[in-house]
């Protein structure tokens, strides 16, 4: 498959939802179901948050470090995967 020896995973939707729970919920079981796999926001978030808007714009110097903290502003994958 030429998506596999890319490094990507493809599939139809309809064939997710047999075998992903999480594209069958309502609306606000989802959120649910996200917001309690949730781990604490970093520190910077909120600077975060505003970069991503473009709502400012970050030296390089801080870009970087905004980079280097852990990733906790997303849902992790194993919230959304039954496997």
């Amino acid at each position: 498959d030429v998506y596999k020896r890319q490094g990507t995973y493809t599939a139809r939707l309809g064939d997710l939802e047999s075998r992903m729970d999480v594209l069958g919920m309502d609306r606000a079981a989802f959120v649910d179901l996200v917001q309690s796999d949730m781990p604490p926001r970093p520190s910077n978030y909120e600077a975060i948050v505003a970069t991503n808007l473009g709502e400012r714009e970050p030296s390089d110097e801080e870009a970087f470090g905004l980079e280097l903290g852990p990733n906790n502003c997303a849902a992790s994958q194993d919230a959304l995967t039954s496997d």
